[in-house]
């Protein structure tokens, strides 16, 4: 059989996001940050992305503008949390690192004494 007969296989359509599974998706994101999840809460936000991209390409029309944007403040108040996590955890990891190598110096410093 040639490659000119057969048919493609019909794709499924991609699941339309709605507002409630994007503030969801965002809800998610934060719980995993507040555990430390770093890694599955960066796999949402990049699923996310994709379904804000795919919402937004074409909304529905049954959809108020008023509740669009109730739901874009709620998106964006989530970040703005999910960012402060983001930027305590990181300082966190700088105090540890800074500590760490503070020990390994007084160790290098000890050892280097005592030989």
């Amino acid at each position: 059989m040639s490659s000119s007969n057969v048919l493609p296989f019909p794709v499924p359509a991609q699941r339309r996001p709605t507002l409630q599974s994007l503030l969801g998706m965002t809800h998610d994101m934060l719980a995993l940050a507040k555990l430390g999840d770093w890694d599955a809460a960066l796999n949402l936000q990049l699923q996310r992305r994709d379904a804000l991209e795919l919402f937004f390409a074409d909304v529905p029309a049954t959809l108020s503008k008023i509740d669009i944007a109730t739901a874009i403040r709620a998106i964006l108040q989530f970040d703005t949390e999910l960012t402060g996590h983001l930027q305590h955890s990181r300082q966190v990891l700088m105090n540890e690192a800074r500590s760490a190598r503070q020990q390994h110096n007084a160790a290098g410093a000890y050892l280097s004494c005592s030989s």
